[in-house]
C-alpha cells in the first residue's frame, strides 16, 4: 500500500507542474493573438481558443501537440506551445471535413482535416468541429 502511495505521490509531483504550465501557456497565448488581432483590425472568424495539432502530412510540421488556434478573414493561425507558429492563408484552404482519425491517431473526439492548395493536411481537435467547418466552407 506504501509503494503504491509512493508511486502515486511521484506522479503527482512530476505532471502537476506539467499540467499548470500547459494551462498557463495556452492562456497566455489566447490573449497574446487575441491582443495582436485587436491592435492590427484583422477581421476575426473564429476566436483565439487551445486545440490539439495533429500534424501535417507534408510541408507544414509533422509533429503535433498542444496549440492556440484562430481563424481570421485572411489567415488560419496556430501558436504551437512549443516550436514554430504555422499560418495558412485562407486561399490556400481547399477544404475541411471532419473525420475519426488521422494519421493513423484515433481520439475519443473528431478530427478536423483541412487540405491546402499545395495538397497537405492538417489536423486539428478543435472545441466545436460544426462551427470550424461551416467557418472554413464560408471565404
Amino acid at each position: 500500500m506504501l509503494l503504491v502511495l509512493g508511486i502515486l505521490g511521484a506522479q503527482a509531483a512530476i505532471w502537476t507542474p506539467i499540467v499548470l504550465w500547459t494551462r498557463a501557456r495556452n492562456r497566455a497565448l489566447v490573449a497574446t493573438l487575441a491582443a495582436e488581432f485587436a491592435a492590427s483590425g484583422e477581421a476575426v472568424v473564429i476566436a483565439p481558443e487551445p486545440a490539439l495539432y495533429g500534424g501535417a502530412t507534408e510541408s507544414y510540421p509533422k509533429a503535433g501537440g498542444n496549440v492556440v488556434v484562430a481563424l481570421t478573414a485572411r489567415r488560419l493561425v496556430l501558436r504551437r506551445l512549443g516550436g514554430e507558429d504555422i499560418t495558412v492563408d485562407r486561399d490556400d484552404i481547399t477544404g475541411a471535413r471532419e473525420q475519426a482519425s488521422f494519421r493513423t491517431n484515433r481520439r475519443s473526439r473528431s478530427w478536423v482535416v483541412l487540405t491546402t492548395r499545395a495538397g497537405a493536411e492538417l489536423g486539428l481537435i478543435v472545441r466545436d468541429p460544426p462551427v470550424w467547418l461551416s467557418a472554413l466552407a464560408r471565404k
